[in-house]
């Protein structure tokens, strides 16, 4: 079981699998596993290596979906990217 950092709640979640932090976190948005492969080609070209344990592709509701980030490490890396 792993444990993961909910930032918007400052707590700890228990998690069995990928599937189970991203329900958590994102309770009333659909996702799937599967991210852009241009993305990740993107993201290890600037170093970052293999993010994909760190993303889900989240599709909310109302917007448009993106490549969300399910740890810790997700954060600070869609974080630093940002000022590539």
């Amino acid at each position: 079981m792993q444990k993961y950092i909910d930032v918007e709640n400052d707590e700890i979640i228990n998690c069995a699998t990928k599937g189970d932090l991203a329900k958590d976190l994102y309770p009333n948005d659909e996702f799937d596993y599967a991210l852009p492969v241009t993305w990740l080609k993107e993201m290890s070209d600037k170093g970052f290596g293999n993010v994909s344990p760190h993303f889900v592709m989240l599709y909310p509701k109302n917007g448009t979906p993106y490549p969300a980030p399910l740890t810790v490490q997700g954060i600070a890396m869609i974080s630093r990217a940002a000022f590539y």
